[in-house]
């Protein structure tokens, strides 16, 4: 009876909470804020001022007609300054950039990204570039970089913490490589701009993505016709919207007509080997189908909205033709638990996953997220229950006395109003996500543990291979593909 009370109230406490925070409107994004009133908040404060006090600026674009979405251009570079001070001492920064200095100090800060650069709030996501290394997460010497990014927090969905909570979940699963990152508060020329992730960025890196000067860093990218290197890949060529491969490594700038060559060929054997396998699991020689999997299932635990859109990064250590093609990291979880927490994820059933798990005989893929989650799910379960606790009893910052829920409601409920801005409590957020992730963990538990040991049929007509997924089952049990039904690893019921 005890605990049931005790439950009771926590539930009424959170609820208050959460009214309270929803209800606050101090329109203050923008406002002046001096550091000392920004490390009252609890988070580490990252105190960006430029030059003449200049905002960087980008143009939008529209895509072209048979491609999807609105992007950014001409993105103006502006050099400063860039601080970050702890909770515990507004006097005396732990990093200091100093002022720009070409090739010795300072930084320069750019809006990057598509659609985020064009929200109309002024809290945009910056690409930070510093004239000399540096760890901005206070680690060791060898974490050091240049390039650093600073994400907004749009929280359409009311959760301010969903940076934290994907990557959390990615570390747990096992990505090769999972950004690390820490949820601060920005000061942009003297004016408080609110809570961001400073995150690590995708880059070729011997502590991010460690490919070698002839490998590659590239993503499955809808914004491809506002970049200017992409090459082709037949797995998207049916679709209305056509998906192309870009770089991020090598730079477009210096590409050379060989590497595009070279990366051209690599996607045309893979796509080969999806839509006319020559035997049942070709593609997999050409993918390591423990990194694909991992993805696979990390989108499933978050039930991300937009894992098939644009974010789907690959790469290749190095131009050896048996090197195999990596997935990941995961990024941008802005669209995470937006689906009923007992449905299917339809997005990553999209494209290339579809390919693999629907289209051919190959059931590899599938059969290796099935591997996985039948040997390490529980731990992976338990392992995101522990992560979630800590969340709601670890200190803001160490030896502070506010915890981190504490100090992100005290930045967001400043920015409650700012273009629709609105968000739950942290410590409502947290247990919101336990709940999401303990139903998720029901439905993958009867989907992908009890699934038949052979195909039930193979194949599909190579006239239906073109043709998109039409329906997801209310339940999220099966998929209906032109009137045959599949189950979660693309097993074909008679």
């Amino acid at each position: 009876m005890l605990a049931k009370q005790n439950s009771t109230m926590r539930q009424i406490l959170l609820i208050v909470i959460s009214f309270i925070t929803l209800s606050v409107h101090a329109h203050q994004v923008d406002e002046p804020m001096t550091i000392e009133d920004a490390t009252k908040l609890g988070l580490k404060v990252v105190c960006i001022t430029t030059v003449d006090a200049e905002e960087p600026t980008v143009e939008k674009v529209y895509a072209p007609a048979g491609c999807m979405g609105t992007g950014s251009t001409n993105a103006t570079k502006v050099s400063g300054r860039i601080q970050i001070f702890a909770p515990t001492d507004s006097d005396n920064p732990i990093y200091d950039s100093g002022e720009y200095k070409e090739d010795k100090s300072g930084m320069t800060i750019k809006i990057r990204g598509n659609s985020t650069a064009n929200y109309k709030s002024s809290r945009k996501p910056y690409k930070i570039k510093l004239q000399k290394k540096a760890d901005f997460l206070g680690r060791t010497t060898e974490r050091k970089d240049k390039e650093w990014g600073l994400l907004t927090t749009l929280a359409e969905d009311k959760c301010a913490i969903t940076n934290t909570l994907g990557f959390g979940v990615s570390d747990i699963v096992g990505q090769p490589w999972t950004p690390a990152m820490e949820n601060v508060t920005v000061l942009f020329n003297g004016k408080f701009r609110g809570l961001y992730a400073l995150v690590e960025l995708v880059k070729k890196s011997s502590d991010r993505i460690d490919v070698a000067d002839d490998g590659y860093i590239a993503e499955v990218d809808p914004y491809w016709w506002n970049e200017s290197v992409s090459v082709e890949t037949m797995v998207y060529a049916p679709y209305t919207c056509p998906y192309k491969v870009t770089f991020k490594y090598p730079d477009p700038d210096d590409i050379t007509q060989v590497q595009i060559d070279v990366m051209q060929g690599v996607m045309d054997r893979l796509d080969s080997a999806i839509v006319n396998p020559i035997d049942g699991d070709e593609y997999s020689k050409h993918i390591n189908l423990d990194s694909w999997a991992r993805w696979l299932l990390i989108h499933q635990i978050l039930g991300d909205l937009d894992s098939a859109g644009s974010n789907q990064y690959f790469y290749r250590h190095d131009c050896s033709t048996d090197t195999l093609l990596n997935m990941g990291p995961v990024w941008d979880f802005d669209a995470i638990m937006r689906y009923d927490s007992t449905q299917l994820q339809p997005a990553i059933y999209q494209h290339y996953f579809k390919k693999m798990l629907l289209d051919g005989p190959s059931r590899a893929l599938g059969r290796k997220m099935q591997e996985i989650y039948a040997a390490e799910s529980e731990d992976i379960f338990n392992r995101i229950n522990t992560f979630l606790d800590s969340l709601t009893t670890a200190k803001a910052y160490e030896g502070a006395d506010m915890t981190f829920a504490e100090a992100v409601d005290n930045v967001t409920n400043l920015m409650t109003g700012d273009a629709g801005f609105s968000c739950y409590a942290t410590l409502t957020a947290i247990e919101n996500a336990r709940t999401y992730f303990l139903a998720r963990k029901t439905f993958l538990d009867a989907h992908l543990q009890d699934l038949p040991s052979e195909d039930i049929v193979t194949g599909i007509d190579a006239v239906e291979q073109t043709k998109p997924l039409k329906h997801i089952s209310k339940l999220g049990i099966e998929i209906q593909y032109d009137t045959r039904t599949y189950n979660i690893i693309g097993q074909r019921k008679r």
